[in-house]
């Protein structure tokens, strides 16, 4: 049997990932730690949708959740830097 992740935490993670992070760290049964509760709580205020990526792959591998999250996690980083880009060139 494969472990998965509990779907709550999928699909509210692709929109609010920092709230998933922290729902997920008060209910110890529902979500595996990966690594330690004292650097996953600063991973997550620092860098959520790779925690929450590292999470999927190392839980239920490379499956489409694992994409899903990979491409916003993307999108977003890209949509960061074009905002910071224009913003640095005075547009």
């Amino acid at each position: 049997m494969q472990e998965t992740l509990p779907i709550w935490f999928l699909v509210l993670s692709i929109f609010l990932p920092r709230i998933s992070l922290i729902a997920a760290f008060f209910t110890d049964g529902a979500f595996p730690h990966l690594i330690t509760k004292w650097v996953s709580v600063p991973m997550g205020f620092l860098i959520p949708r790779i925690l929450i990526v590292w999470a999927i792959a190392a839980t239920m591998g490379f499956c489409a959740w694992f994409w899903i999250h990979l491409v916003i996690a993307v999108l977003v980083f890209l949509k960061s830097s074009i905002t910071v880009a224009e913003k640095k060139s005075g547009k």
